[in-house]
């Protein structure tokens, strides 16, 4: 009996601090996590998403206008392609993406390029804009698959904010 409590103690003890070191890791790994999510948000998706909403209103709230404002207009809708397209650059690396969408960014990373080269090309009034972009389409479904990747982040964000350790 006086050797039991003492290796009892030493266990208990060792116990105490396997689960004290296990519960710091959890929490480090929990707090990594949150700052990884936030970025990706902060840094990436959001700056992207809302420069392809402003695109969204600005083609249907002004799709009849004059062709002297069409320009402008275009110009506009570049400098959000070009923001995007220096986004995609600088952080596509470290938030990783899934591979659909990686894939969508890419062709909408090309259509920016080409876009912009066609641009510069109808302010000398020698092209046709519409020409050029059907050889490398806007994605159709980027605003909505980052959109989505969007709130699957603000998820597991809220998940992570509300669980214990």
């Amino acid at each position: 009996m006086i050797i039991v409590s003492p290796i009892c103690a030493v266990a208990g003890f060792i116990f105490k601090l396997y689960v004290d070191k296990f519960s710091k890791y959890k929490t480090i790994v929990k707090e990594n996590t949150i700052t990884d999510i936030e970025y990706k948000l902060k840094e990436f998706y959001f700056p992207i998403y809302t420069n392809l909403k402003n695109e969204t209103i600005v083609s249907r709230e002004f799709v009849n206008l004059k062709s002297n404002l069409v320009f402008e207009i275009e110009k506009f809708v570049l400098n959000g392609h070009v923001e995007n397209q220096q986004i995609i650059k600088q952080h596509m690396m470290k938030v990783n993406p899934s591979q659909p969408l990686k894939e969508l960014l890419m062709q909408y990373f090309d259509h920016i390029t080409v876009y912009k080269l066609s641009h510069e090309m109808q302010k000398n009034q020698d092209f046709n804009i519409f020409f050029i972009t059907k050889t490398l389409p806007y994605p159709k479904d980027l605003f909505n698959k980052v959109e989505s990747e969007i709130d699957r982040l603000r998820l597991e964000l809220d998940t992570l904010h509300n669980s214990i350790v």
